[in-house]
């Protein structure tokens, strides 16, 4: 689950908690229970302070009684400090504050918490990165069935950050999260089975696991799924289906779909043959080419001796508009 998901994952997960425990009371009853020491009270009238819908709005009302209940230990009110920490929402952003919260609801076994853990432990916030202890919490989330947990076992396992490596086990992990829709494990098992790591290599279980990934929308599998109705890679070549798959990609803002479009137009491969189209996605793609710069733009200048002036322009234009319009892309 991604953050956002988890967010609203979490909100679900309270309601109903605050409906079988406290029989639905009212907020009066819920702050006389929570007066009284009550966790789950202290903990449901935070986020109704937090969520500002029955009673105006007061962050240091909701990060007080949260802090209560999160004392109690009371893992969901832990494991929402530290995401409120994380996000500085409500609370000054403090990522060392978020790792002691997020540390002591994983210790009660809240697999979000093991995962964000995991997380903070990869990538350094809050602490030194620290290989072997992320993999020890995405393993511990892992276990307890959390799928973006899951991948990022495999994904440590897969390239020996802070175990050893072994890709088929990797493998196992990826399958058990790509079994229940995860996008990016579904990617990843794909790739496993492309170059024949950890597994046999299979062309048609490549192609199944980059397809399904795909149209969840992962732009990483739609340009490989692009690549292979491109070359037919076990399957028959395809250039409209690859046209489909790399724009979809490219959409996304990837250099290399945006530069396959592009030639696909200068070729007149699976589109009409169009000159200042494939220069337009040239230029975007260059835009963030990074190391393929030097070769792409000779590709560009290249191209630019069958245009006209006026076409270039019109390219050039065309590709500022597409930018302008994809703020966030590259």
């Amino acid at each position: 689950m991604s953050l956002s998901r988890k967010l609203r994952w979490l909100s679900a997960a309270t309601v109903a908690l605050i409906a079988v425990s406290l029989h639905a009371q009212s907020r009066e009853s819920i702050s006389a229970a929570a007066a009284k020491g009550d966790s789950t009270a202290q903990y449901a009238l935070g986020r109704i302070y937090l969520a500002g819908k029955t009673v105006p709005p007061d962050n240091a009302e909701a990060l007080k009684w949260i802090l209560r209940a999160a004392e109690q230990n009371n893992a969901q009110a832990q494991l929402k400090l530290g995401l409120l920490y994380e996000k500085g929402e409500a609370a000054p952003l403090d990522y060392s504050e978020a790792i002691k919260w997020y540390t002591r609801a994983a210790q009660r076994q809240s697999p979000i918490a093991q995962y964000n853990l995991g997380r903070m432990y990869l990538l350094g916030r809050g602490t030194r990165k620290n290989y072997p202890e992320a993999y020890t919490w995405f393993l511990a989330s892992a276990n307890l069935g959390d799928t973006d947990a899951q991948y990022y076992t495999g994904y440590m396992l897969e390239r020996g950050y802070g175990v050893d490596r072994d890709d088929v086990e990797a493998g196992r992990w990826y399958l058990s999260a790509a079994n229940q829709n995860h996008a990016n494990s579904q990617n990843a098992l794909a790739r496993l089975y492309e170059n024949g790591r950890g597994v046999v290599q299979n062309w048609i279980e490549a192609t199944a696991w980059f397809r399904k990934a795909a149209e969840q929308g992962n732009a990483s599998a739609q340009l490989s799924l692009g690549l292979i109705y491109d070359t037919g890679r076990g399957i028959d070549i395809d250039h409209l289906e690859a046209v489909k798959w790399y724009l979809a990609s490219a959409e996304q803002g990837i250099a290399q779909a945006q530069y396959n479009i592009g030639i696909s137009y200068m070729k007149g491969s699976g589109v009409e043959r169009n000159y200042t189209n494939a220069y337009m996605w040239l230029i975007i793609a260059l835009s963030h080419a990074g190391e393929h710069y030097d070769a792409w733009a000779v590709v560009r200048d290249q191209l630019s001796s069958r245009l006209t002036h006026e076409q270039i322009i019109e390219a050039q234009q065309l590709a500022q508009s597409w930018l302008k319009a994809h703020p966030g892309t590259p």
